[in-house]
């Protein structure tokens, strides 16, 4: 994302990439009062969002909530998921990053469920354990 401010104090922000990191941060500085260009490689928005269509993984949301209270299956938590990531990374990924991908996932998921993208399914993502 970049942005750039006109002598009016019009801001002007270029997001690059269409998936849906680069549609929420559009969406926002939209929100915000920009003047908003994206831009993507490809033909169509989505990125590999459009892919994923097991959804969003997060940990704490109210489906999550709301599923746990009925059921015996291990509940996911903070921990948990970290450690499913950090496994999953081989050692590769950054802890302090992990742990703010980690802690922020379910405001993360509330903003794109707000937004009209529905995550109402709840599944188990492949390399997490609950």
């Amino acid at each position: 994302v970049a942005s750039s401010s006109s002598t009016s104090g019009e801001r002007n922000v270029i997001v690059v990439g269409g998936g849906l990191a680069g549609l929420s941060a559009a969406n926002e500085a939209s929100r915000l009062g920009a003047k908003v260009t994206l831009i993507d490689k490809e033909k169509m928005f989505g990125g590999n969002s459009a892919k994923a269509s097991s959804g969003m993984n997060a940990v704490g949301t109210q489906i999550q909530k709301d599923f746990q209270a009925t059921s015996q299956d291990k509940p996911d938590s903070i921990e948990l998921f970290s450690e499913d990531v950090l496994k999953s990374s081989a050692g590769q990924s950054n802890p302090s990053l992990v742990d703010t991908l980690v802690k922020q996932s379910a405001a993360a998921w509330d903003f794109i469920n707000s937004v009209g993208v529905p995550l109402d399914i709840l599944s188990r993502c492949g390399g997490h354990s609950a």
